[in-house]
């Protein structure tokens, strides 16, 4: 870690922001598949869109990147391997493994009176921290992992699970000291959730049964049928762009997607407990009180004081999200850290936090050369824990 950096962390309550860009390449951002100016949330939410045209787009959404989530990676193997023939989806794997590893190293030296606890609070949906967790917590016993379930057979979601210390001592009970605890916050949902089936309480579910039977629903001919509808639009405006989607599905009834097929993966669909990327998404969470509760949490832990907070990988273009960071700026004790992967962004998200002065951009293009990039190996370095 960087001397300046450090001093300016070091003792503090830390979070960490994390958005998409963290598990780019290995999963693909949100995207339409032809260049457009629009986002897959504009067309999602244009008033025009049908609903049969509103399914296909998630039944696209689902395939391209909720469904690869929930593969299994073999970290061992990318481990142990050659950093210089690792490729680039593997080195995603890598630089998660060695960030779990600095904020284990990073904890157990923290003093007897600085926090013993990390906070990271992510919008993904992916298992990348899950899994490295469970390879590396092999090699680090006494470092406590909070994802907010409690169970044996049953593991329970609940908010609550976040608030507890965990203390270890010896084994004649003559010492007492806290335990390091990383905890996870996915602010909006996992594929490894499920609802129960009285819908009172969010799940883990370890075989992915519902996944399971989405999967059967669309095989590979769905799954060509629908990216050649998408592939096939060339509209420049977004609403000449809904219009044609609108028809391409009234006039394309023999590629094997029909209104049985769209009715059934919707249902399906709808029982993954994520928060759709719709501009509705805000009501969507409240209206769960446990994506509520979340959005609370983070909002508390950046209230408290001598509190840092490291963007990465995460654009502000969720405005809920945004709102909640610009008030708690009005706390002098909070310091937050954005790490732009590129001018452009650097430039969109300074328009955000223009006028205060406890948040800091980390390259600051203002006086770098534009060329660096913050990549997941910056925000490594950065920590010092290349």
């Amino acid at each position: 870690m960087s001397d300046s950096f450090y001093k300016k962390i070091a003792g503090n309550n830390i979070n960490f922001l994390i958005g998409s860009g963290m598990s780019t390449p290995l999963y693909k951002t949100l995207a339409l598949p032809t260049d457009v100016e629009f986002s897959f949330e504009d067309v999602l939410t244009h008033k025009g869109l049908a609903e049969d045209s509103k399914v296909i787009l998630y039944i696209y959404y689902y395939l391209s990147i909720i469904n690869k989530t929930t593969e299994r990676i073999d970290i061992k193997n990318i481990i142990d391997k050659p950093k210089d023939e690792l490729e680039d989806e593997q080195k995603v794997v890598y630089h998660y493994f060695l960030l779990v590893k600095w904020l284990a190293e990073y904890l157990a030296n923290a003093s007897v009176n600085q926090p013993k606890r990390i906070n990271l609070f992510t919008t993904n949906y992916d298992l990348l921290f899950e899994q490295m967790f469970d390879y590396a917590l092999h090699d680090m016993p006494l470092l406590w992992f909070n994802d907010g379930s409690r169970g044996f057979f049953q593991r329970v979601i609940n908010s609550e699970n976040y608030n507890i210390n965990i203390l270890h001592s010896g084994f004649n009970d003559n010492y007492r000291r806290e335990l390091s605890m990383v905890n996870l916050y996915k602010l909006h949902g996992s594929v490894l959730w499920k609802y129960s089936d009285d819908k009172e309480y969010i799940l883990l579910d370890e075989k992915f049964a519902l996944f399971d039977n989405i999967n059967k629903k669309i095989d590979d001919s769905i799954q060509t049928a629908v990216s050649n509808r998408l592939e096939s639009l060339h509209s420049i405006s977004l609403d000449e762009y809904v219009a044609e989607l609108n028809d391409k599905n009234v006039e394309n009834n023999s590629d094997g997607i029909d209104n049985d097929l769209l009715k059934d993966f919707y249902e399906l669909y709808k029982m993954i407990p994520i928060v759709s990327p719709n501009k509705g998404k805000f009501e969507e969470t409240v209206f769960n009180q446990y994506y509520y509760q979340l959005l609370r949490a983070f909002s508390y832990e950046l209230e408290k004081k001598q509190t840092t907070l490291i963007v990465f990988g995460f654009s502000f273009a969720d405005e809920h999200i945004r709102s909640i960071v610009k008030r708690s700026l009005l706390n002098p004790e909070l310091q937050v850290f954005i790490i732009p992967y590129s001018e452009r962004g650097y430039l969109s998200m300074k328009g955000y936090f223009s006028g205060y002065n406890n948040v800091h951009f980390l390259p600051d293009f203002s006086i770098e050369d534009k060329s660096v990039k913050g990549n997941f190996e910056y925000l490594l370095k950065l920590l010092g824990a290349e």
